[in-house]
């Protein structure tokens, strides 16, 4: 591969690799600083499985403990002896990422290169976007894309990982009331920030909750206002609180929601409307 960078691409400022048992970094980086020294030479691990980092800081390959990767490919728990050796004096630097931005580094491929590109393909695009290279800005850089081995299944949660670590899949849970309305009061409000509600599943109050929950009552008593149309529920006085509470307390639903929205701004202004209307709001994180 170095060969064929040399040929295709002049005057080369850096080349960003990925790296997992470390035949490829090995064998680049020799033949690229052989025929021009003044490269620089970047290896990139996923975080999960930093074999060649440790064995760079320990001075020889060490037995590293494997954890379940993107970047299944480059998870190697022991580097290659003879491939540590040779690679070890050309590397510059090397850099680990994080398995959110592999997730966004494939999602980017698909809709801006209409590229299929496997997570251990994609690390070192991975590492721009982390912010891991700031001294490369400016420069003449390649950054190959060394593999498309993901099949549909695979494919597909990855990219759904993506949008949710770009902030575009948002994850939230809420309780609502019971009353004709209540669900089509929520999906008004949510169709009118203009996001597209991808999964919804909702249940009764007695199911055990968890911290990512949105409480809507039991405070909340029928009233004129409305969203979208339809009625929903207005805090008052504490005497009249403690009234509808009556009604309340065991009809209420909770309804878990999935929704997909433009970028971060866009999840911020849903987030903003439903902080508006619902008391607390608790977002899952990817």
């Amino acid at each position: 591969m170095g060969l064929e960078i040399r040929d295709q691409v002049k005057n080369v400022d850096a080349v960003v690799i990925p790296v997992g048992g470390g035949g490829l970094i090995a064998g680049t980086a020799l033949a690229l600083k052989t025929l021009s020294p003044t490269v620089q030479i970047i290896g990139v691990e996923a975080e999960a499985c930093p074999s060649f980092s440790r064995a760079m800081e320990c001075g020889r390959p060490i037995d590293t403990k494997v954890v379940s990767s993107l970047a299944d490919g480059l998870a190697a728990p022991f580097v290659g002896v003879n491939a540590f050796v040779n690679a070890r004096k050309f590397i510059d630097k090397m850099v680990t990422v994080k398995e959110e931005f592999i997730a966004i580094a494939i999602l980017r491929l698909v809709e801006m290169e209409k590229a299929v590109v496997e997570g251990a393909g994609a690390v070192g695009f991975a590492a721009v976007l982390q912010g891991l290279l700031p001294e490369l800005k400016g420069k003449r850089v390649v950054i190959p894309l060394t593999g498309g081995n993901i099949d549909t299944t695979v494919l597909g949660r990855c990219l759904e990982r993506g949008l949710a670590a770009d902030g575009r899949l948002v994850k939230f849970k809420v309780t609502v009331s019971d009353r004709p309305g209540g669900i089509a009061a929520l999906t008004n409000l949510i169709c009118s920030v203009g996001v597209s509600i991808k999964d919804m599943i909702h249940e009764r109050a007695w199911v055990k909750t968890d911290i990512f929950s949105v409480a809507v009552g039991p405070f909340y008593f029928p009233s004129a206002l409305t969203v979208g149309g339809v009625g929903t529920f207005q805090k008052d006085g504490e005497k009249r609180a403690a009234r509808a509470s009556k009604y309340l307390k065991f009809s209420v639903r909770q309804v878990k929601v999935v929704v997909e929205t433009r970028d971060q701004e866009h999840a911020r202004a849903l987030e903003e409307e439903l902080r508006r209307h619902y008391d607390e709001v608790y977002f899952v994180s990817h």
